[in-house]
C-alpha cells in the first residue's frame, strides 16, 4: 500500500510542477512545492531533515552561486556589446549560410531565458535574403542556438547534470560531442535545404577586424578555458567560482563604457539561484522518500528495455516541462537505480530529455521565437520533430 501511495505522491507532485510551470508561474517554487507534496506523501518524518541537508550541503550552495554568477556574465557579455561586435565582425568573413548557423549558436552562448529573441532579428534578416521561410528561420534559430549546450561547459543544465550524477563535466563533454557534432550536420543539412544559393561574395580579410574579434570573445574563452583546466586538478565548483569571476572582471575591464556596475546588478538573480536549488531538493527528497526505486522496480518488470524506457521517460518530460534542468531532476532520480553511473545512460538521458526540451511548446524560446517570426505551428513541428527524434535515436545507438 505505501509503494502505490508513493506513486501517487510522484504522479501529484509532477502535476503540481507541470501546471504551475506551464501557467508561468515560479519555477523554483513550482519545484518546492512539488517536493514538499513528494515528502509529505511518501516519508514525512524526514522532510524536514532534507531541506537542512539540502540546504546546507555545500555543493549545492557553490552550485546556487554559480548559476547566479553564469547569468550575470551572460548580461555583461550582452550589455557591453560584446557578443554583437564579434557576430558583426564575423559576417564580413563567413558566408551568408554560414551565418544562419553562426548568429544563432554564438547567442547560445549566452545561456539566458527566451535569448532566442536576441539572435532573431539577424537571423530574420540572413534568412530574408536567402528566401528562408518563417517556419525554416524560426527552426534553425531554435536549433543552433541550442545545441551547443551538449558540449557548452557554463550549461547550467550540463552542469547540474554532472552535479547529480557524480560524472566529472569534462568526461560527459567528450562523451557527448560526437552527438553534437552529428546534431551540427543535422542543422548544416536543413540550412542548404531551407535557403536558396547566392553568389559567394568576396571574403574581406582586415588584421583589425580579427583582432578586435578575439578581444571581445577574450572573457568567454578563458572562462571555458581556465574552468575545464582548473577542474582536472581541483573540485569542479572551485574551478567555476574562480573561472567565472575572472571571465566577468576582463570583459568589464576590456569594456570602455559606464554603467558596469548596473550590468552586475542587472545580471543578478535570485530566482535562477532558488531554481537550481529546489532541482537539488526535489532530488533528495525523491531519493529519501524511495519512490525511484519504486518506479524503477515497476519499469523493470516491464517488457520495455532500459534503452527504450531512458529516452522516452526523459524525453516526455523534457517536452512536459519544457525545462531542461526540471527534466534531469525529476528523470534521474526515478531511473537511478537502472542508470546509476554509467555515462553512457546518464548521457542518453541529458540528451533525451534536452530534444524534448528544445522542441517543447511551452519552452519560452520556443514561445519567443514563434511570437517573432509567426510561423504556421504544424508546419514548424513537421520541421522540429524529426531531428530531434532522429537525434535521440542515435544517442540510444551511441549508448549501446
Amino acid at each position: 500500500m505505501s509503494e502505490i501511495i508513493s506513486l501517487i505522491a510522484l504522479v501529484l507532485s509532477f502535476s503540481v510542477i507541470i501546471a504551475l510551470v506551464a501557467n508561468k508561474k515560479n519555477f523554483g517554487v513550482a519545484m518546492i512545492l512539488g517536493a514538499i507534496i513528494l515528502g509529505l506523501l511518501s516519508n514525512p518524518e524526514k522532510l524536514l531533515q532534507t531541506f537542512y541537508e539540502t540546504i546546507t550541503d555545500w555543493r549545492v550552495d557553490t552550485l546556487v552561486i554559480i548559476v547566479i554568477l553564469i547569468k550575470i556574465f551572460a548580461v555583461v557579455l550582452e550589455e557591453t556589446g560584446q557578443i554583437s561586435l564579434v557576430i558583426e565582425n564575423l559576417k564580413r568573413v563567413i558566408p551568408e549560410r554560414g551565418m544562419l548557423a553562426i548568429i544563432p549558436f554564438i547567442f547560445g552562448l549566452l545561456p539566458v531565458p527566451g535569448g532566442a529573441l536576441l539572435s532573431a532579428p539577424m537571423v530574420d534578416s540572413e534568412g530574408r535574403r536567402l528566401g528562408v521561410s518563417n517556419e525554416g528561420k524560426t527552426f534553425l534559430n531554435l536549433w543552433f542556438r541550442h545545441i551547443g549546450f551538449l558540449i557548452f561547459p557554463l550549461a547550467t543544465a550540463l552542469v547540474v547534470m554532472s552535479q547529480i550524477s557524480g560524472i566529472n563535466i569534462n568526461r560527459l563533454i567528450v562523451m557527448q560531442t560526437p552527438i553534437f557534432v552529428v546534431s551540427v550536420i543535422v542543422g548544416s543539412f536543413y540550412v542548404i535545404k531551407l535557403s536558396k544559393k547566392r553568389e559567394k561574395e568576396e571574403i574581406v580579410k582586415k588584421k583589425g577586424v580579427i583582432l578586435e574579434t578575439l578581444i571581445n570573445f577574450t572573457p568567454l574563452l578563458v572562462t571555458i578555458v581556465l574552468t575545464m583546466t582548473l577542474s582536472l586538478f581541483i573540485n569542479l565548483n572551485i574551478s567555476f567560482l574562480i573561472s567565472l569571476p575572472s571571465g566577468i572582471i576582463l570583459s568589464l575591464i576590456i569594456y570602455k563604457g559606464r554603467n558596469k556596475v548596473q550590468f552586475v546588478k542587472k545580471g543578478f538573480s535570485a530566482s535562477i539561484g532558488l531554481a537550481v536549488f529546489s532541482i537539488m531538493l526535489y532530488k533528495n527528497v525523491a531519493n529519501v522518500s524511495g519512490v525511484a526505486e519504486i518506479v524503477a522496480k515497476y519499469l523493470q518488470h516491464t517488457s520495455m528495455p532500459a534503452m527504450l524506457i531512458i529516452p522516452v521517460l526523459s524525453f516526455s518530460i523534457g517536452v512536459l516541462t519544457a525545462h531542461n534542468m526540471a527534466a534531469i531532476a525529476l528523470a534521474y532520480p526515478m531511473l537511478y537505480p537502472i542508470i546509476g553511473n554509467d555515462i553512457r545512460l546518464v548521457s542518453l538521458l541529458y540528451i533525451s530529455s534536452f530534444m524534448g526540451y528544445l522542441i517543447s511548446p511551452l519552452h519560452l524560446c520556443v514561445v519567443v521565437s514563434y511570437e517573432y517570426f509567426k510561423p504556421k505551428f504544424v508546419e514548424l513541428y513537421k520541421l522540429m520533430l524529426p531531428p530531434a527524434l532522429l537525434m535521440v535515436v542515435i544517442a540510444v545507438i551511441f549508448s549501446i
